[in-house]
C-alpha cells in the first residue's frame, strides 16, 4: 500500500480512530447501521480541537451547505467530510469536489461518477474498539 496523504489518529475518543486516506476523494460506503454516521460524529468531535481544525464536517443540517463546500474545497489543507453524500450530491457539489483542491471523505451509499482509483472506495473496519478504513480494491489490484 502506498503512503497515506492524510492520517488521523487522535486519542480523544473512547474508540480509537486510525483513519488513513490515500487519494483526494474517498467514499466510505455501506448499508445503514455500519457506522458511517458514527465515524462522522467522531470526526466532528475531534474537529473542534486546534490540531484538527483542517477537518470540515458538513451534512444536510449545515447552513449554506453549497457555499461551504465550494469555499472549503479551495483549500488544499482541508479535509472536507460529507455525511449522507447520497442526499447531498448534485451537479454543483460534484463539480466543487472534482475542481477543488481539498481532500474529501464522503459517507454515502452510492458513488457518483467521480474518478475512481483503488483508494477511492473504503469500508469501515471495527476491531476491538478501533475503527479504521479498509480499501478492498487495493487488496485485490
Amino acid at each position: 500500500m502506498s503512503n497515506p496523504i492524510i492520517t488521523i489518529t487522535p486519542k480523544l475518543t473512547a474508540v480509537k480512530l486510525d483513519i488513513k486516506l490515500y487519494d483526494q476523494i474517498t467514499f466510505v460506503s455501506g448499508d445503514s447501521g455500519i457506522g458511517k454516521t458514527f465515524l462522522f460524529k467522531q470526526l466532528q468531535l475531534i474537529a473542534t480541537k486546534e490540531e484538527f481544525k483542517y477537518i470540515k464536517c458538513l451534512n444536510y443540517l449545515t447552513a449554506d451547505l453549497k457555499d461551504r463546500i465550494t469555499e472549503y474545497a479551495q483549500n488544499p489543507n482541508n479535509l472536507v467530510v460529507l455525511d449522507n453524500g447520497d442526499v447531498l450530491m448534485d451537479a454543483d457539489t460534484r463539480s466543487s469536489i472534482i475542481e477543488g483542491k481539498a481532500n474529501f471523505l464522503i459517507f454515502s451509499r452510492e458513488y457518483y461518477g467521480l474518478a475512481f482509483s483503488k483508494y477511492n472506495v473504503a469500508d469501515l473496519q471495527f476491531t476491538d474498539r478501533e475503527l479504521s478504513l479498509r480499501f478492498p480494491l487495493a487488496e485485490v489490484l
